[in-house]
């Protein structure tokens, strides 16, 4: 007669420490985000605002330079431009 309680007991136990295991890797997961992938993040959108601004300087040479090069009239240079909501996603 206890038999069925016993092993209702054990499964419930079973899924109580693989619950527990679940919400310690949860947590591990959560701090890696917080300390190492939103830094990260930061330091991308800050490297791609230095190259941004690299670029829109040298642009103007660069298209002008082309057109010198080439007798037929070189294609315009796009612009860059990003935001940082693009990349914290």
């Amino acid at each position: 007669m206890n038999q069925p309680r016993d092993d209702i007991a054990a499964i419930l136990q079973n899924i109580q420490v693989r619950l527990e295991n679940i919400e310690n890797q949860l947590g591990l997961l959560n701090d890696d985000i917080r300390n190492n992938v939103k830094p990260e993040t930061a330091k991308m959108s800050n490297h791609i605002d230095f190259i941004e601004k690299v670029y829109n300087k040298l642009k103007s040479p660069m298209q002008f330079i082309c057109s010198k090069m080439s007798s037929r009239k070189a294609p315009a240079l796009p612009d860059l431009t990003h935001s940082h909501s693009q990349i914290s996603k």
